[in-house]
C-alpha cells in the first residue's frame, strides 16, 4: 500500500487522541529492499495514586464520582479532560462557578497524579462608585464576606438587596484574579437620596386636606429615611419628623421615631345628627422597634408618650381635658397584599396589645386588646371577594379619645365616620368586586358590601343579639394616575341612609 504524509499523521492522531500515550512516533524502515512503516508507542506512565487538595466545600465523596481515572492504569490524558469538565459543571451546579483547577502534575517516578481545585476563596470585597452611602451599608445587604468561597446564588440574591434599598440606578458585580486571590468588586451608581411628595385628599366628613412630604432617603449614607411630613385641611393637621431604619447596623431590626403634632376637628353624632363638635390634639414622640418573622409578619414594640389635649368647639357629648400619656404596644402585622388601594389576591392581619399605666407617667391605665384579618382572592382577573373580621376589647377606664370607633365608606354602612365610639367593638364583613374597565390611565370598579357589628361604650356589658346592626351598600370607583374617586351608598338596619364621597390620594 502507499502511504500518503496526510494518512499517516490522521493514524497517528487518531492514535494518540485516545489517551493512553506519552508519544507515539511513524518511521520508515527499508529491509530486503521492501519498505516497512513502524509505529513506537510510548504509554504514559501508570497512576498509583490520585491526590486531590480543595478547601472542603464539597465532599470527597462527591468529588470522587467525577473521576474517570483509573488507578493501576497508565494516565488518560482524554478521562482527565472528561473529569476536568465534569468537576467544573458539579462545582457550577451548586453555585461555585468561579472555581478553578491548578498544580495539575504527574510524578512519574512514583505515579502520584495530584491537582488542586482552588474553589473561589474570596479575599477582597471593594465598594465603588459610592460618594454618599457608606460601605457597611451596602456590605451588610451583601451575603458574601472576605473569606467565604464566592457562589453565584448568593451573590445574585446580594445585588438584588442592595438595589434593593431603592438608593441606585445600578448594581453590578465584578470580579477578578490577582496571584491567585479572587479580588470582588461592587459598583454601583447612586441616585439623588431626595424625594418630594405632593397628594390631596376630599371626603365628604374630612373636606380637602394636602400632603407636602419632603424626603431624605440615604440619611448619614446609612440607608435610614429622614421625612417631614405636613398635612393641612380644614379638619386636619400634622407635622411630623420621622426616622425610619430598615436595618439597625447588622442586624435585621428595625427602628421608627416618630415627633409629631396632629390636630383633628371631629363630630359628636346623635342618631346621624351632629350634637356637637370638638378639637382633639397631640403632641408627642414614638419610638418603635421591630423584626420581621416568618408566618408572624413584623413584630414590633412600640412605646409613645404624648401630650393630649381635647377642646371644645361646639355643642356637647364629650369631655374637655388636658393629659398626660404614655403607652406601650405590641403588634404583629401580617401583609402580603399585592396592591393599594384594589388589593386582588393576598391578605392582612393585624393584632395589638396596648396598655398604659401610671407607672410609665400616664394620668390614668389603661388597656386595649385589637384584631383584624382579611384576605382578597380573585377569579378569572375580573371578581375579587373580600371577606373581613374585626374586634377589640378595653378597659372600662380607657379614655374616650382611645376609644374604638365604627362608621364610614370603609368601615361601616349606614353611619357617618367615626360616628359610633366604645371600649368594645365587633365587625364583620364580606364584600365582592367586580372590574369594568381595565385600560391605562384608568379602571373603574363595581363593588357591593354587608356588614354586621356593634359597639358597646361599656366593654363589660353584657352582649345581646339585638346589639348588632346590619349595613349593606354599593359603589363605584374610578382609580387613575391622578387619584381615586369613588362614590358609596349604604344602609342599615337602624333606618340609616348615607353617601360618601372621596377623591384624591389615601394619607
Amino acid at each position: 500500500k502507499i502511504w500518503r504524509a496526510i494518512e499517516i499523521y490522521d493514524l497517528l492522531n487518531h492514535y494518540f487522541q485516545c489517551g493512553w500515550w506519552n508519544s507515539i512516533r511513524a518511521r520508515l524502515i527499508e529491509n530486503s529492499g521492501k519498505h516497512i512503516l513502524q509505529f513506537v508507542f510510548s504509554p504514559n506512565p501508570v497512576v498509583q495514586t490520585v491526590n486531590i487538595s480543595h478547601g472542603g466545600i464539597l465532599p470527597d465523596s462527591l468529588i470522587n464520582t467525577t473521576l474517570h481515572l483509573k488507578v493501576g492504569l497508565p494516565f488518560n490524558s482524554t478521562l482527565w479532560q472528561r473529569t476536568r469538565e465534569q468537576l467544573f459543571r458539579l462545582y457550577r451546579s451548586k453555585g461555585y462557578s468561579l472555581a478553578t483547577i491548578n498544580n495539575v502534575n504527574l510524578d512519574t517516578l512514583n505515579g502520584i497524579f495530584s491537582f488542586t481545585i482552588h474553589e473561589g476563596k474570596i479575599a477582597n470585597i471593594v465598594v465603588t462608585g459610592n460618594t454618599r452611602t457608606r460601605n457597611m451599608t451596602i456590605l451588610r445587604e451583601f451575603p458574601l464576606k472576605e473569606g467565604d468561597i464566592f457562589n453565584y446564588y448568593f451573590a445574585q440574591r446580594g445585588l438584588r438587596n442592595v438595589y434593593g434599598l431603592g438608593l441606585f440606578n445600578r448594581v453590578q458585580l465584578n470580579y477578578h484574579w490577582h496571584q491567585n486571590q479572587l479580588q470582588l468588586q461592587i459598583k454601583v451608581e447612586e441616585k439623588s437620596p431626595f424625594l418630594l411628595q405632593v397628594g390631596w385628599n376630599y371626603s365628604r366628613e374630612r373636606r380637602f386636606k394636602y400632603l407636602l412630604e419632603l424626603t431624605d432617603e440615604n440619611i448619614l449614607g446609612t440607608g435610614s429615611r429622614l421625612s417631614l411630613i405636613n398635612i393641612y385641611g380644614k379638619r386636619d393637621q400634622l407635622y411630623q419628623l420621622l426616622w425610619q431604619t430598615d436595618r439597625i447596623f447588622r442586624t435585621y431590626l428595625t427602628s421608627t421615631v416618630d415627633l409629631h403634632f396632629h390636630q383633628a376637628n371631629q363630630f359628636i353624632y346623635t342618631k346621624g345628627n351632629i350634637l356637637g363638635e370638638y378639637q382633639e390634639r397631640r403632641s408627642g414622640v414614638r419610638f418603635s422597634i421591630g423584626q420581621q418573622v416568618q408566618r408572624l409578619g413584623t413584630i414590633s414594640a412600640e412605646i409613645t408618650i404624648e401630650a393630649i389635649s381635647l377642646r371644645h368647639v361646639s355643642g356637647k357629648g364629650y369631655p374637655t381635658s388636658r393629659t398626660h400619656q404614655a403607652k406601650i404596644r405590641l403588634q404583629s402585622i401580617v401583609d402580603s397584599l399585592d396592591k393599594i388601594p384594589f388589593p386582588s389576591r393576598g391578605k392582612y392581619h393585624h393584632f395589638y396589645y396596648e396598655a398604659s399605666s401610671e407607672f410609665l407617667g400616664s394620668e390614668v391605665s389603661f388597656f386595649k386588646l385589637y384584631s383584624s384579618m382579611e384576605t382578597y382572592f380573585t377569579l378569572e382577573h375580573i371578581f375579587t371577594s373580600h371577606p373581613k373580621i374585626a374586634w377589640g376589647t378595653s378597659d372600662i377606664t380607657t379614655p374616650f379619645q382611645e376609644m374604638f370607633h365604627l362608621g364610614g365608606a370603609n368601615s361601616f354602612y349606614g353611619w357617618y365616620e367615626r360616628e359610633k365610639l366604645g371600649r368594645r367593638f365587633f365587625l364583620a364583613s364580606i364584600e365582592g368586586r367586580l372590574l369594568l374597565h381595565r385600560s391605562l390611565p384608568l379602571n373603574i370598579y363595581w363593588g357591593m358590601r354587608y356588614d354586621v357589628g356593634a359597639i358597646w361604650e361599656n366593654s363589660l356589658q353584657e352582649i345581646n343579639w339585638s346589639d348588632f346592626v346590619q349595613g349593606y351598600g354599593t359603589y363605584l370607583a374610578f382609580d387613575s394616575f391622578a387619584g381615586l374617586i369613588s362614590i358609596h351608598y349604604g344602609e342599615n338596619t337602624t333606618g340609616r341612609k348615607e353617601y360618601y364621597l372621596t377623591a384624591g390620594f389615601h394619607f
